[in-house]
């Protein structure tokens, strides 16, 4: 299997900021606030703070799972 280019990561990242600007984000000018849930009234919703730092952790955590994948392929590490 032949290694990708890099020329997909700025899709990515624009997709990534995408999401966000056009989600919840502009709705919410507070952090605390909660955020907003496609069937409001089923459980409490998490705060935008909350929301924002696990797609953070997310995003990080997979970034390092494809980082591992990537370096098993083809034996490059990020240094």
């Amino acid at each position: 299997m032949a290694a990708r280019s890099g020329a997909e990561s700025p899709r990515v990242r624009q997709r990534w900021r995408g999401a966000l600007t056009a989600g919840f984000v502009p709705g919410c000018g507070d952090l605390g606030a909660p955020v907003p849930r496609p069937q409001p009234g089923t459980k409490p919703a998490p705060t935008l703070r909350w929301a924002l730092t696990h797609m953070i952790e997310e995003t990080a955590r997979h970034a390092g799972h494809a980082d591992i994948l990537r370096e098993l392929i083809d034996g490059t590490t990020g240094r």
